[in-house]
């Protein structure tokens, strides 16, 4: 029986649909991935490379200050 993987990612924990996209990012297109990174925006950056996020944010115009904890 077919399962509509919507349904089955629906059913994932917070955790496992953060490791999920982190693992299959580079198979996804920026529309699919922001429509499901949304609600969990701040759980996947964690695991973001910290310096590109802030260059893209500077590029985008916003204003960026270093973190003293992260060194960024």
């Amino acid at each position: 029986m077919a399962t509509d993987i919507n349904t089955v990612f629906r059913q994932l924990s917070r955790t496992e649909k953060t490791k999920f996209i982190n693992s299959k990012i580079d198979y996804a297109s920026e529309k699919a991935v922001a429509e499901y990174v949304s609600d969990y925006i701040f759980d996947v950056l964690k695991y973001a490379d910290i310096k590109q996020v802030a260059d893209y944010l500077r590029g985008k115009g916003y204003t960026v200050t270093p973190n003293n904890e992260q060194g960024t």
